[in-house]
């Protein structure tokens, strides 16, 4: 093919100016537009906004969960306060709502607390269960009433609803909490009450879903989901009214020492962990939390000053219908004791685990087994922290918490870290004398924590703490540690807890500096949240230019650097990446260069995508326009902030294929003339000439074309084989003609197509032409036409190999020169045969006016005679799709003149199939069937000859020459050693016998007539 000249992109139509010096200024103007362009802002811009405006901090609603709230601060970054305990919750309108236990009526007569972070369910009266707990993915724990018979409508007071006579001189009082739990006590006003067989094991049926309920070695329960606690409950206690007259106790029980003053809330009562509370009171803020007085009386609410304490025994029992339910069994010493004073009051409690995880603890050295996630309403249900020393058992006492780190990220860019505990009193009341709290990292802790378990890693700060709870400091003290470091580290792995230890002085002589802590904490986090800069924008499919490649031209506004698309439907993506958000979107502008203005054109956010990874905008289909050229940018958006954009990317839009079109004949001598128009060529088979050819790539827009860049021609109707030349990148391709050389006689069909340089692809135009004969010996063995004889052989892979130029004069070996036909194209290939299996000869074709060899294929016993067309678009290769089958003619004549044939039968008895090519000495393709190839081949020891019929079929054999062949190879090399009778010139093949003993040749000579 020859390549005249490279045309640059054509003016538009009717246009003195150059469209792509326009593009280029149009490029120019509009990405300078669209850099600075101001977008909608997003909530938390608004409050950054705010808050650099004010000087002060700004909400941000839209960043608040249940336990956290986030602001925007004036130094331009955001700061979230993580509670361990939920602070409140979402209303079905999506708004938040503080969480508040107040009891009150639903419509169906029954009790819920106005806002808590869980659901809870109390009784309203009448039959049915007590209390329902139900966590947000529908996991249900319900307990029933111990006594028989519908419960009484309760006296409700704020959080607490009081059922009054459930038994004999019993009530029954049930406090809600703000989180999803409650706590039922039975207050036992008299000794008939308790005396009550009811009370001596009281059973309380339960109904679960999702959960199984279970005891702890300590007495506690638990309903469990997959392994995980979702509803707890402590130990149950029990305690009376005052301290006995005589000031000696039951057995069994333990009496809490009447405080005189504040250090009597720091004292633990004799239990391994803590007494557990019959309510969780509020704490947390500035307060640290409402402590009773040290010398409040005992209520339903807790034991006070001087009341006897005791565990009560705790067991499970199934009922007939599978269902099981929470026995408990009230200590007999306390119930009768001859000092015992009324009322008695009986807690069993529940709450919802609904921390995650996230908690508090706090350890004992005195004490084996820890306090996890414990609470009451008097100090010595509070964390301590240093050396208690005011009641046995002393020892030393260390507080922890740890917070949940889920929704943070690895990279999350951490300013600040504040940890902030409330001290909730200490045994120095005056409130300026300070004694020393350090806060140091821990590990992360379960409900396994105690004295022997926990880990202290390192230092963090410390700091000098005043004490409280005298007369002129009864609120809670709050205490602040920088945590900036641990923070940093712990984002190494958000799927472990960071927690840390409140430890004070521990010296056995220091119990004056002991205090006790509010059960809350807050994680104060300053970060930056806006986020990363996409990486890597791409346009899908990509943008291509045949010449160059793909490529989106981002940072790069030169025009001639646009790749193209072809579809109108095309998706703008980028990889999202985020500081502390684990999905976002990708947002994205488009706009069109190629209109006066640059305007968008499409903007908009793709489907959330994980942090991280591929997010994908849709351009809406028949936006884009051909001709048209477009930039576009990304920026990753996490529904509160939108991060900085990625570079500015461009493509152009072409999807106009190119026109191709077979020129005019005007030279025979270098030209070959389409068939049918009456004209030749002086050209021959083996020279090269010319056919003539046009393209263009049409532009209706008159803005942007591509341009032609490659055409590809060859025989092949679908172009599988083809010869393809291509102009240099960024140049297009004028084309003229197209030069071939055709490898066979006759008539020749070429078949051409032509790309533009976004891949646009003309029809395929075909034409034919006539190419004369070029007189001249043609070798018989020759199957890829190039006038020398081929061998072909199977190879160890079953393909069929040529071994081309088998004759040159000089070779000592004769290595491959291409494949004849794969495995794959082998006959019988479903029964998994190969070249291998089959004997393959050739010698001339069955078609006269042929100058390459055909195939005989056949394998010894086998049925069929099969016969391999060669190819004349591509000589020397052999397909499936040119294979048939021969029929086995039968003999004619007397039984004499066919001894041994087999009429009526197939090709199973044949051997030694052997073509002969024509019966002349030269090959000079033409249309007489006598030039048409016949073949040898034995049977019944018999030598036959099989010639050719004008329609390519078989005549009947002849018999060539009876007897003795069964054991003779055959062989027609060439008419050598076949000459005239002047002995002077070959006349006719010959054919070579070769015995497989080593006892000689034998060697046969004759003409067919």
């Amino acid at each position: 093919m020859t390549l005249p000249g490279l045309a640059s992109p054509p003016a538009a139509a009717g246009s003195a100016a150059d469209p792509w010096q326009a593009a280029q200024e149009a490029v120019t103007a509009g990405d300078a537009k669209h850099a600075g362009e101001l977008l909608d802002p997003r909530p938390a811009e608004l409050a950054l906004a705010e808050a650099k405006k004010t000087g002060k901090d700004v909400p941000v609603p839209s960043l608040a969960d249940e336990f956290s709230t986030t602001v925007a601060t004036p130094s331009g970054r955001l700061r979230q306060e993580r509670h361990l305990d939920a602070q409140r919750v979402k209303r079905a309108d999506g708004s938040w709502a503080a969480l508040d236990d107040t009891l009150l009526k639903r419509p169906d007569g029954s009790l819920a607390p106005a806002a808590a972070s869980e659901d809870l369910v109390i009784s309203g009266g009448g039959s049915g269960t007590l209390a329902t707990m139900t966590t947000k993915d529908g996991k249900q724990f319900a307990v029933g009433s111990p006594f028989p018979g519908p419960l009484p409508a309760p006296t409700v007071n704020g959080n607490s609803a009081l059922y009054a006579s459930v038994a004999p001189d019993t009530d029954l009082k049930v406090t809600a909490t703000r989180f999803g739990g409650y706590s039922t006590v039975l207050i036992l006003h008299t000794p008939a009450a308790a005396a009550n067989p009811a009370v001596r094991s009281l059973t309380f049926p339960t109904s679960t879903k999702g959960v199984e309920l279970s005891t702890n070695e300590d007495g506690s329960l638990k309903a469990v989901s997959e392994g995980k606690e979702v509803f707890t409950a402590p130990k149950p206690q029990m305690w009376s009214a005052a301290p006995p007259a005589s000031g000696i106790r039951p057995e069994g029980t333990t009496p809490t020492p009447a405080p005189t003053s504040v250090k009597a809330s720091l004292t633990t009562q004799a239990s391994a962990a803590a007494p557990s509370p019959t309510s969780t009171p509020t704490e947390g803020g500035g307060s640290g939390g409402t402590r009773p007085s040290p010398d409040a009386p005992s209520s339903a609410d807790g034991p006070g000053a001087g009341a006897t304490v005791a565990d009560i025994p705790v067991t499970t029992g199934t009922a007939t219908n599978g269902s099981k339910s929470i026995v408990l069994s009230p200590s007999p010493d306390l119930l009768d004791g001859p000092n015992t004073s009324y009322p008695i009051y009986v807690d069993p409690s529940w709450s919802n685990d609904a921390r995650g995880k996230s908690h508090h603890a706090w350890v004992q050295s005195a004490y084996p087994t820890g306090n996890f996630d414990v609470t009451g309403p008097t100090g010595p249900h509070h964390p301590g922290v240093g050396y208690q020393g005011w009641e046995s058992k002393f020892g030393i006492e260390r507080a922890l918490y740890e917070f949940n780190l889920n929704g943070y990220m690895p990279d999350t860019a951490i300013n600040y870290a504040n940890l902030r505990v409330w001290q909730y009193v200490s045994a120095e009341d005056t409130c300026t004398t300070t004694h020393p709290v350090s806060a140091y990292r821990a590990g992360a802790f379960d409900s396994s924590i105690s004295w022997g378990t926990h880990h202290i890693f390192e230092f963090l700060e410390g700091k000098d703490v005043p004490g409280n709870g005298g007369r002129g400091c009864p609120g809670g003290v709050p205490v602040d540690f920088n945590v900036t470091s641990a923070m940093r580290n712990a984002l190494a792995d958000i799927n472990t807890p960071l927690a840390f230890a409140l430890i004070g002085m521990e010296g056995t002589g220091d119990r004056v500096a002991f205090k006790r802590f509010a059960y809350d904490a807050v994680l104060s986090t300053e970060f930056d949240h806006v986020p990363l800069q996409p990486g890597d924008p791409r346009a899908l499919p990509a943008p291509r230019s045949v010449t160059r490649g793909e490529g989106d031209a981002c940072g790069d506004g030169t025009v001639s650097s646009f790749r193209w698309v072809t579809d109108t439907t095309v998706n703008l993506t980028s990889v999202v990446n985020s500081y502390n958000q684990g999905i976002l979107t990708e947002f994205v502008r488009l706009w069109d260069n190629a209109v006066d203005g640059s305007p968008i054109v499409s903007q908009g956010w793709s489907d959330y995508a994980p942090n991280g990874s591929r997010a994908s905008y849709t351009v809406p289909r028949f936006t884009l326009q051909d001709g048209h050229h477009y930039g576009w940018a990304a920026q990753g958006d996490d529904s509160y902030l939108r991060g900085p954009e990625t570079a500015m990317c461009h493509f152009a839009v072409d999807t106009t294929p190119p026109v191709a079109a077979f020129g005019t004949f005007t030279n025979p001598d270098t030209q070959f003339p389409p068939s049918g128009n009456g004209q030749t060529t002086n050209l021959r088979l083996g020279q090269e000439g010319s056919i003539p050819f046009t393209a263009y790539d049409p532009n209706p827009s008159g803005k942007l074309a591509s341009g032609v860049v490659c055409v590809r021609y060859g025989y092949d109707p679908r172009l599988a084989n083809y010869t393809q030349n291509c102009a240099a990148a960024g140049s297009t391709l004028n084309v003229t003609e197209i030069r071939t050389k055709p490898t066979h006689w006759g008539t020749n069909v070429l078949y051409a197509q032509v790309f533009d340089d976004a891949a646009n692809a003309s029809q395929t135009m075909s034409y034919s032409f006539y190419v004369p004969w070029a007189p001249g010996t043609v070798a018989f063995g020759d199957t890829t036409g190039d006038a020398n004889p081929d061998i072909l052989v199977p190879d160890s892979a079953g393909n069929l190999i040529t071994h081309g130029r088998a004759t040159d004069p000089g070779n000592t070996s004769v290595p491959p020169t291409g494949t004849a036909a794969p495995a794959s194209q082998a006959p019988e290939v479903s029964s998994g045969r190969t070249w291998k299996d089959f004997k393959v000869t050739h010698r001339g074709s069955r078609d006269p006016g042929k100058n390459t060899d055909d195939l005989f294929v056949h394998r010894d016993g086998g049925d069929q005679l099969y016969y391999y067309a060669n190819s004349e678009s591509d000589p020397g290769r052999f397909t499936l799709g040119t294979a048939a089958t021969l029929d086995r003619p039968n003999c004619s004549g007397s039984e004499a003149s066919c001894p041994g044939y087999h009429q009526d039968e197939q090709w199973s008895y044949t051997s030694q199939i052997t073509p002969i090519g024509s019966a002349k000495d030269t090959r000079t393709p033409n249309r007489e069937v006598k030039d048409a190839t016949g073949f040898l081949a034995v049977e019944a020891g018999n030598l036959w000859y099989y010639p050719s019929k004008p329609n390519h079929t078989l005549r009947a054999p002849n018999l060539v020459a009876a007897g003795g062949w069964d054991t003779l190879d055959l062989m027609v090399p060439g008419n050598t050693l076949a000459v005239d009778p002047a002995g002077t010139t070959p006349v006719t093949p010959a054919l070579w016998a070769r015995a497989r003993t080593t006892t000689g040749n034998r060697t046969g000579r004759f003409q067919v007539q």
